[in-house]
């Protein structure tokens, strides 16, 4: 037997059995955030933004994000400009130049 079996209208039905591979496919927000190096709220903000793909199975349930995602080229960018303490990531504009100022 590979699913679960149960009374149906037709008197079986098959449920699929739990498989740990496409449950490897998602990670919970603070798993996000550790694997990027930035906080929860941080990713919660780029999942809004909707630079991180992400699901809730009903409103105010916790988010499950795809581990695909977090591998994004632009996410990889956003994460490291936010961990240098960069409040905005760069355009990645490849004439833009660097600002470096002196504080007072």
């Amino acid at each position: 037997m590979d699913g679960v079996q149960g009374q149906g209208p037709e008197g079986e039905r098959d449920i699929p059995p739990f498989s740990e591979e496409s449950e490897r496919n998602w990670v919970t927000m603070e798993e996000a955030a550790s694997r990027l190096g930035i906080s929860p709220p941080t990713v919660r903000r780029l999942i809004q933004r909707g630079l991180i793909a992400a699901k809730q199975v009903v409103p105010s349930a916790p988010w499950m994000i795809e581990k695909s995602s977090l591998e994004r080229e632009e996410v990889v960018r956003v994460a490291a400009a936010i961990k240098e303490g960069h409040k905005r990531p760069p355009s990645g504009h490849p004439h833009q130049q660097k600002l470096d100022l002196e504080p007072m």
